[in-house]
């Protein structure tokens, strides 16, 4: 089981000879928290990494389902590795590759989301193409980012809204939150 360590320390991501991580980092615990979830929500993480973000919503909301999709196939097996229990009785749906090419559901996902996911803030057409086509009718998607340093949050929230806008997304909120331990913006936006 994950759990969360004091200040968000998470450790090493676990490689092929260490175990699974055992502590979610903060910005993943608050990007979940942040997700409106319902018990049955399904849901789609892109860029999942060692899966983690998955942990927590299965810990979250135990009727979910959950699908993710990493590029890296090293970061699939972490994630395998982290929510095993998950997979096996077939909450959550793994899969490598690229977001744009992914064989997933059209208009089946109520929540996308996408922690540190450089290509929304780089424009990424295609795969907020892509996103639209997996979100259902009223469902949300969530961009979430912890920048290195505080002085980005603005024109990472900035660019965001504009790539999603020019997608055909209407921005609903938007956190940017310079201020805080660690510097964190969270965006959420609706087709339409």
């Amino acid at each position: 089981m994950l759990t969360s360590e004091p200040g968000g320390r998470g450790g090493d991501v676990p490689g092929p000879d260490r175990a699974p991580m055992t502590a979610i980092p903060d910005r993943i615990e608050r990007a979940v928290a942040m997700l409106d979830v319902q018990p049955h929500s399904r849901i789609l993480e892109i860029g999942c990494g060692a899966g983690l973000a998955i942990a927590c919503l299965c810990e979250r909301a135990p009727s979910a389902t959950i699908a993710a999709i990493d590029r890296s196939p090293a970061m699939i097996d972490r994630a395998r590795a982290n929510n095993r229990e998950a997979t096996i009785a077939g909450r959550v749906a793994l899969q490598q590759g690229a977001l744009a090419g992914a064989r997933l559901p059209r208009a089946a996902f109520d929540i996308i989301f996408a922690i540190n996911v450089n290509i929304f803030w780089r424009g990424g057409a295609r795969e907020i193409e892509a996103v639209k086509a997996l979100l259902a009718p009223k469902g949300s998607f969530w961009t979430f980012y912890e920048p290195p340093v505080a002085a980005k949050t603005r024109s990472i929230a900035k660019n965001v809204r504009s790539a999603l806008a020019r997608g055909g997304f209407a921005v609903e909120r938007v956190v940017d939150d310079p201020e805080s331990r660690k510097p964190f913006v969270a965006i959420a936006a609706k087709i339409g």
